[in-house]
């Protein structure tokens, strides 16, 4: 699937992020349309970590490429401004001339100098001091510069400069002049876009979604990604690390490392929870379960879990989208059917917003207010869950003179082995006491499963 000229990357463009593409495609055809009186407009890039905001200037290099066809890669320049010491950045930048400072041996130019009559790229932007910026707004402004030492005025021209930050727009980071003089785009985070989440996966490890069971392909839709396509790819290393060096398939996040940032493993335990705590209060869990089955998703752990996905997933090629942007872009459509039953039956069930910054498995935090469409099918449904909620909001107001610590509050303060014996307790009562079953759940020999219960003092 991967486009050979881009092979050292591993990009691909999923459905939710190909909006964004197409926005960024007329964002800047609006800027370099040909009648525009605006030349070299400076463009700074937002996006959170780890969303991809590398794949957006690699897509500006080519468009500028195709539209400056004098132009090579030679004269791309591209600086990471978080990697260069604060105080070696403005001579990196503009140059500087023989005994500027200690170790100015001989007089050097900058990479403004080097991309001249072509494109600077400066990745992290926000990491340059206030005083710096005020320093190359000048320059974006009429072209000038000083190199560090001299007061000869310099003049660099044609040079096109395109900015990336994760940082947010505040004065904090950037002088608010600073940021008047750019054309901004902003990258939308993983959480906007759950579709992607699937494709990403599958494009890191296509043997691990392969093992993927109805529940967690809920829960890795649900979560909301902090980490956006960086995380992912960490996620699936961890994945394919333990299918691989342990030989089982995947049961549960629990194999995951367990440290505080163990997030899908949390997810499993809590999705447990959940589902208990739902049938205890009345709602209809093997209707609601049924229909979830029907988007490949799952809420509890069935004792002998069948992939959500089919063995050899079939991706529907986007050939015009992969050949006009020179990166692989493809449709699969089992993601797409899981996609529309998290967005529009599970969170409409439980009046959630699938495009909301939270973990969405962390359901009492996340419910939206107003009326959510729901089918006349599952309207029932909806009343049994929409009681368990009212149910619990009294239960709150009732006691809110006690002080409930949350899910997270709780996991925080249990040992390693707190936990996992209230992990393999939830699992002894699902399989009703069969120890071989659970062992089965957890991925570990029958043999092991009865060590961890006797170190853990569970009988």
């Amino acid at each position: 699937m991967k486009n050979d000229k881009k092979a050292d990357y591993n990009w691909i463009i999923p459905p939710g992020l190909l909006n964004a593409v197409k926005s960024f495609e007329l964002f800047y055809k609006t800027l370099f349309d040909k009648a525009s009186k605006i030349k070299n407009p400076p463009i700074i890039i937002f996006g959170p970590r780890g969303v991809g905001k590398t794949l957006f200037t690699m897509l500006f290099e080519q468009f500028y490429l195709r539209d400056n066809q004098t132009m090579t890669r030679d004269h791309i320049v591209k600086i990471n401004v978080a990697s260069i010491p604060q105080g070696l950045i403005e001579s990196e930048l503009f140059g500087h001339v023989r005994g500027a400072f200690t170790d100015a041996i001989k007089e050097t130019n900058g990479f403004v100098t080097a991309a001249e009559n072509g494109l600077l790229i400066l990745e992290e932007i926000g990491e340059l001091q206030h005083t710096l910026q005020s320093k190359l707004l000048t320059f974006v402004e009429d072209h000038y510069y000083y190199k560090v030492g001299s007061r000869k005025r310099l003049r660099a021209e044609n040079i096109q400069i395109v900015a990336t930050t994760n940082k947010k727009p505040t004065p904090e980071f950037f002088r608010e002049d600073f940021l008047d003089r750019f054309y901004s785009f902003d990258v939308p985070p993983l959480h906007e876009r759950r579709i992607d989440v699937l494709y990403y996966l599958y494009n890191n490890s296509p043997d691990v979604v392969a093992r993927l069971k109805p529940h967690q392909v809920l829960a890795l839709m649900a979560y909301n990604w902090p980490g956006n396509v960086r995380e992912i790819e960490k996620i699936a290393h961890q994945m394919n690390v333990n299918v691989q060096a342990m030989g089982y398939p995947i049961v549960g996040f629990e194999r995951l490392t367990f440290d505080k940032k163990s997030y899908p493993l949390v997810d499993g335990l809590k999705m447990t929870f959940l589902y208990h705590e739902l049938k205890d209060l009345g709602v209809d869990v093997n209707f609601l379960e049924k229909e979830l089955s029907r988007y490949r998703l799952g809420l509890s752990f069935q004792t002998k879990p069948t992939p959500a996905f089919p063995s050899s997933l079939e991706p529907s090629v986007s050939e015009n989208e992969s050949e006009k942007y020179n990166f692989p872009s493809y449709r699969i459509k089992p993601f797409d059917l899981a996609y529309s039953g998290f967005s529009q039956f599970f969170c409409d069930i439980f009046h959630l917003n699938p495009y909301g910054d939270g973990n969405l498995l962390y359901i009492v935090g996340q419910r939206e207010p107003g009326p959510f469409t729901v089918s006349k099918k599952h309207k029932k449904l909806a009343k049994q869950i929409s009681n368990v909620f009212e149910k619990i909001r009294k239960d709150f107001h009732a006691s809110r003179t006690k002080d409930f610590p949350s899910l997270e509050q709780i996991i925080r303060a249990m040992t390693e082995d707190d936990f996992l014996r209230c992990f393999y307790n939830v699992l002894l009562k699902e399989e009703h006491g069969n120890k071989a079953a659970v062992a089965r759940r957890a991925g570990i020999s029958p043999k092991t499963i009865y060590e961890k219960l006797k170190k853990l003092n569970i009988d």
